[in-house]
């Protein structure tokens, strides 16, 4: 279930890569370069108790992950099986993984 997430995750960010929007609740994708710009907003206490700015931290956690992963799976010369299944497996779960901790 996990690998047909990450598929579907990927396939999202082509998407968005080739300048074609994505619906809710994906949106936060397409705006994963400002959000990657964004500077730390709590300062308070009461900031980190904020559902806006908690919002915004698991959207900035979730788009640094994708943005690294898909960064170094693109920049490998392996194959796709090897990329998929060897070299990327741990770090195309961990994205997943927080992007559902952000939906």
């Amino acid at each position: 279930m996990m690998g047909q997430a990450s598929r579907f995750l990927v396939k999202l960010i082509k998407k968005v890569a080739s300048n074609k929007r994505v619906e809710f609740p994906f949106t936060y994708l397409n705006d994963m370069q400002a959000t990657l710009q964004a500077k730390n907003q709590a300062r308070t206490v009461e900031d980190f108790l904020n559902l806006d700015i908690l919002d915004r931290a698991l959207q900035a956690r979730a788009c640094n992950l994708i943005n690294s992963t898909m960064t170094d799976y693109n920049a490998s010369t392996a194959s796709n099986k090897i990329k998929d299944n060897d070299l990327f497996y741990q770090a195309k779960y961990n994205m997943t993984k927080a992007h559902f901790k952000y939906l």
